[in-house]
């Protein structure tokens, strides 16, 4: 069965690469002929004609520029990523690479705009009361799941259920929760024991997602095995490391109005979309330029040159994007004192690791905040604090704690190649400090096992999503490996999670980065762009406020 998809779908491509004149007949006979054979082969090509005669569309979802021609109906999108998705369900993890995949199925009562403002999207219109304690949304009407069933608050009501029972971040705001009820078919009512204001920011941040009663229930506290969504693309078929098969979803409920980010107008021009997983960054560079794939993503920048310089191809860097930070075991061991914390602060100038990690400057950015200058929420508050590097203040600090050469634990990674090459230019930094610092090199799946363990490790260095809120980040929960957990950040950080007003909370974001600054709990390195590379006759596209 496996075997006659993949020559399926790889028949499908070549009829279309010979209709777009990337391939000639004799070409189209040959490579045809290795897949299929006699009349087989006879049959395909006859259903094969030049551009002139039939012109499949290679757009994806989204709503054409003004300045292109109108997109038709058709064709076949292979889509390169870096892996396979661990799930296909963004409740179940937090994984980017599910959130992508499971965003052409499933939609949310809210998404994103291109300004990274929460809007309506299954939701026809929301409203949060002035004390933060209640959220009243009427839902869109006329939308069906890919079952054929119509949406109704009674499937609303599960899908919420299940975001605060199995979703981490759903999970932050159920300790807030007072019920969750449908006042009618069409309106649906959250209500909170204390205020939740900033409540948007999680329904529009991908977890959220809305699927039809009798699955949600099924699956409560379980990972999803049935993919039901009211996207504008449906599940077909995922194979394990092979590929994960979507096709159009032709009763697609379209939301009204132009196209920002993830809400409004959205069309599904495409039959079909294939994700592949291809792990190494190379060969996805290389199936973008020689037309296997029509996009690749996650590239290595060293690929930018040769996608830049293709005339068929076209090199986008992404931002914002994501963010890394040092972050220090404050559970146990020596960086649950503040003075080790800000020596290693003081001992090192991080731009030089950061270029070593990325090599070119367009792929780089060197500020504090945890919000970008593309963000409603950015901050300069404490750019004059940022990368101070006094190596002799290091070396006070160091005494002052009755440091004595302890190894400092440093888990890293080669499967992020940045990882690792931050971490290899900043270890002689550290140790002209006075530290002590022991590299420990292990896999990714091993590094998240061991920084969960705080025995196991003294710092480690991961990536946030730049696109996210700081009331959404990982590390301002207690639990999370990092362990910020002091009554100060505490407070401020529950301050933040109740404002309802715009303007205030981003005021409590200043002060939240003046309390990073203080109590040091991790050294934010600098921000990091993607790079994507997409085919030329890949046309018809909208983005979306994180890039994709």
């Amino acid at each position: 069965m496996a075997a006659r998809v993949e020559t399926e779908w790889r028949l499908r491509d070549l009829a279309e690469r010979f209709r777009s004149a990337q391939l000639s007949r004799r070409e189209l006979i040959q490579r045809a002929g290795l897949l299929v054979g006699g009349s087989a082969l006879a049959s395909f090509l006859a259903t094969c004609a030049p551009a002139s005669a039939a012109t499949p569309s290679k757009a994806p979802a989204g709503q054409p520029a003004a300045s292109e021609a109108q997109p038709k109906k058709g064709g076949s999108l292979k889509v390169a990523i870096f892996g396979e998705a661990p799930s296909l369900d963004p409740m179940f993890t937090t994984a980017t690479i599910t959130k992508n995949l499971a965003s052409q199925m499933f939609e949310g009562l809210l998404s994103s705009d291109m300004r990274l403002r929460p809007q309506p999207d299954l939701a026809e219109t929301y409203e949060m009361s002035r004390d933060g304690k209640t959220a009243t949304f009427k839902l869109r009407k006329g939308v069906t799941f890919h079952n054929g069933k119509e949406m109704t608050s009674a499937d609303i009501v599960a899908s919420l259920r299940r975001f605060t029972t199995l979703a981490n971040r759903g999970k932050a705001i159920a300790a807030r929760l007072d019920d969750i009820k449908a006042r009618d078919k069409s309106t649906v009512v959250m209500t909170f024991k204390e205020p939740t204001g900033r409540l948007p920011l999680f329904l529009a941040s991908g977890e959220g997602i809305m699927m039809p009663e009798e699955i949600a229930t099924k699956y409560m506290k379980e990972q999803l095995k049935e993919f039901v969504g009211t996207g504008p693309f449906k599940f077909v078929e995922r194979q394990p490391d092979r590929f994960t098969r979507l096709t159009r979803f032709d009763n697609y409920a379209v939301q009204p109005g132009e196209p920002s980010g993830w809400v409004g107008r959205k069309t599904a021009y495409l039959d079909e979309i294939l994700v592949i997983p291809v792990p190494e960054d190379s060969v996805r560079a290389d199936g973008v330029i020689t037309g296997e794939y029509h996009f690749g993503e996650l590239l290595n920048p060293d690929s930018y040159d040769s996608l830049k310089s293709n005339s068929n191809v076209n090199a986008h860097i992404v931002k914002p994007y994501f963010w890394s930070a040092i972050h220090f075991n404050k559970k146990q061991g020596m960086f649950t004192d503040l003075k080790m914390r800000k020596a290693f602060k003081l001992a090192i100038d991080l731009e030089p690791g950061w270029r070593a990690a990325w090599g070119r400057p367009e792929f780089l950015r060197m500020q504090p905040a945890m919000g970008s200058p593309e963000t409603p929420w950015y901050t300069e508050a404490t750019k004059g604090e940022y990368n101070k590097k006094d190596p002799d203040q290091a070396k006070a600090l160091l005494r002052e704690a009755g440091y004595k050469g302890e190894p400092v634990r440093w888990l890293t990674t080669k499967e992020y190649s940045y990882n690792y090459n931050f971490a290899l230019a900043t270890k002689s930094q550290l140790e002209a400090a006075g530290f002590k610092v022991d590299l420990q090199l292990v896999d990714w799946a091993t590094l998240i096992q061991r920084r969960a363990k705080p025995e196991l490790f003294d710092v480690f260095v991961t990536g946030h999503d730049t696109p996210n809120h700081p009331v959404l980040m990982p590390f301002m929960n207690p639990a999370w490996p990092g362990w910020w957990d002091t009554p100060e950040k505490n407070k401020l950080y529950n301050d933040l999670f109740a404002e309802v007003d715009d303007k205030k909370a981003n005021a409590l974001v200043e002060d939240m980065e003046r309390l990073v600054m203080k109590e040091v709990p991790y050294v934010k390195i600098g921000e990091y762009f993607g790079l994507r590379g997409a085919r030329k006759e890949l046309t018809g596209t909208v983005g979306s406020p994180d890039g994709e």
